[in-house]
């Protein structure tokens, strides 16, 4: 049978033989399927709409006589049975988050866990309440819902209630299993024995709950009984990008390589053009993921980042990704960390919009071809001040840190700092003098924050708060004289001042050296402004 043969009508059926279907493996959960990502509220929400018999929308399902396809052995938790091997079988194509959160609470097996690393043990409804609750089963007035299927379960528990309401809350239970075993659902069958039909009607329905990522409906569109994304992104992220501390790279990013590859837009969902791409160029993903390494191999030697979560901006590895397919790349590195320095502290993707994005890319790509560095920004470059608060998640904080662990390293001779920053992240960067003996915005202060080691913070914090500050501390961790003055008595929103303007000043240097190097760069240029 080729193309879909939708029913006229939707089958209507109890939502107890759904959820009875998916325990014994007649209704499967397809691989293809997205994680579950449903938040209690969410959950809750649709409890409240069963309870009180207010639809919750068809389910969608995929019929075909087919070859099987992969399908997901475990649900939220819970182990499926393995299906029976008569044909036709059933996938489940809409209504997993709907589906998947009534039977955790029906089946009662195990705790319903979301990509968010969320976990709802036994749900229970609180008959004193009439709310629906997690985690409070042990509550005199609470039913865990998965007593509701059976008759014999729900008098055994109604047996057990004690206290003046207890014949208030027999009558609410009963009403409360009889609106669950009433409870009728749509169900549309989708008649096909073609994969690419079901996988384009499995994104088009995608119609409730949180709406689906480009990167889950790629996965969708490219799965084949022998190939799923996400399992081949996961097996070479972990191959060849895990091992230089980019094991955390998202999906997207990498699919944005793809992306650039086929001169897509970075920003815009092309998700058959993508798809496409995958599907008929075999080595795509393969590619992709080679010049993310040599990205993080770049990175690494040249900017001393050592872990994907110092990368400013992501979409920077995308494209210097992208200009490690052209053949003078080789030349031009130093051209592509001056590059890399120059968009960070011009804070250059904030906010950039696709069409900017695509500008940036192809004047990067001329600026390799021809080794004359380009600033594509939407306004003139000009250095960003730095922040009046040490927010590690923003870009010139980032920045800041890895500038402090190249001044240590230069000091010490050694790498280590960049490993420290790369192990420590935020934490490495310490507040070090208490917030008892400065003002607010003293203590929020980036000049507040020193790259460290945990085990080595008090012996530095003792050092700098006792006026002990040495040359080679003043080199390490950039303490002017006047810094060190203002600490030798005392006055320490001064010396976190001083230590500020001497942060800044550095960084200016720093640019200044850059821009020197591309006279190309002629946009406006300020001095950062004093904290």
């Amino acid at each position: 049978m080729r193309g879909p043969a939708q029913t006229s009508e939707p089958v209507i059926q109890y939502l107890y033989q759904l959820v009875d279907a998916i325990a014994e493996g007649r209704l499967l959960i397809p691989r293809f399927q997205r994680p579950l990502v449903w938040q209690w509220d969410q959950q809750a929400e649709l409890l409240r709409s069963v309870r009180d018999g207010i639809p919750m929308g068809a389910v969608m399902i995929w019929r075909t006589s087919g070859e099987k396809i992969s399908w997901q052995d475990e649900l939220a938790g819970h182990q499926l049975l393995i299906p029976r091997a008569e044909v036709p079988h059933e996938y489940l194509l809409d209504g997993l988050q709907r589906l998947s959160t009534l039977f955790a609470a029906l089946k009662g097996h195990g705790p319903l866990r979301s990509e968010h690393d969320t976990e709802i043990g036994t749900i229970g409804y609180d008959l004193n309440e009439r709310a629906f609750v997690p985690d409070q089963t042990d509550k005199a007035s609470v039913i865990p819902l998965s007593v509701l299927s059976s008759s014999i379960t729900l008098l055994r528990f109604q047996r057990a209630l004690r206290g003046p309401d207890a014949e208030q809350w027999i009558e609410r239970s009963d009403e409360l299993a009889k609106s669950f075993r009433e409870y009728k659902v749509p169900v549309i069958p989708i008649v096909s024995d073609d994969f690419e039909v079901a996988a384009r009607t499995f994104n088009l329905v995608n119609s409730q709950g949180v709406r689906m990522g480009e990167a889950d409906m790629i996965h969708a569109l490219t799965w084949s009984p022998t190939f799923e994304l996400r399992d081949r992104i996961e097996a070479l992220r972990s191959e060849l990008l895990q091992p230089m501390g980019w094991g955390e790279i998202d999906f997207e990013t990498v699919l944005k390589v793809v992306k650039a590859e086929a001169d897509l837009d970075l920003y815009e969902e092309s998700v058959e053009q993508v798809s496409r791409v995958l599907k008929d160029d075999a080595e795509a993903l393969e590619r992709a993921f080679g010049r993310l390494k040599r990205v993080a191999e770049f990175l690494r030697a040249e900017c001393g980042i050592l872990d994907w979560d110092l990368v400013p901006y992501a979409v920077q590895s995308v494209l210097l990704a992208d200009v490690f397919r052209q053949k003078e790349v080789g030349a031009r590195l130093d051209l592509l960390r001056d590059w890399f320095w120059v968009t960070t502290y011009g804070e250059m993707f904030a906010g950039l919009s696709g069409y900017r994005l695509g500008v940036a890319l192809k004047a990067l790509r001329d600026s390799v071809r021809d080794g004359i560095l380009r600033w594509s920004g939407a306004t003139p470059f000009r250095l960003r001040p730095l922040r009046a608060t040490a927010d590690f998640r923003a870009v010139r904080i980032k920045a800041l840190a890895l500038q402090l662990a190249q001044r240590q390293s230069a000091a010490r001779g050694s790498d280590e700092p960049f490993r420290l920053l790369a192990d420590h992240k935020r934490m490495a960067m310490v507040q070090l003098v208490r917030r008892t003996v400065l003002t607010k915005d003293s203590f929020s202060s980036p000049g507040n924050r020193f790259l460290c080691a945990p085990e080595d913070v008090a012996a530095l914090r003792q050092a700098i708060l006792s006026g002990q500050i040495d040359a080679a501390l003043q080199a390490a961790h950039v303490i002017p004289d006047d810094a060190a003055a203002a600490a030798a008595e005392g006055r320490w929103d001064q010396f976190i001042a001083a230590r500020t303007a001497a942060l800044i000043d550095a960084e200016q240097s720093f640019v200044d050296d850059i821009v020197g190097r591309h006279p190309h760069i002629t946009a406006e240029r300020r001095a950062l402004a004093r904290a």
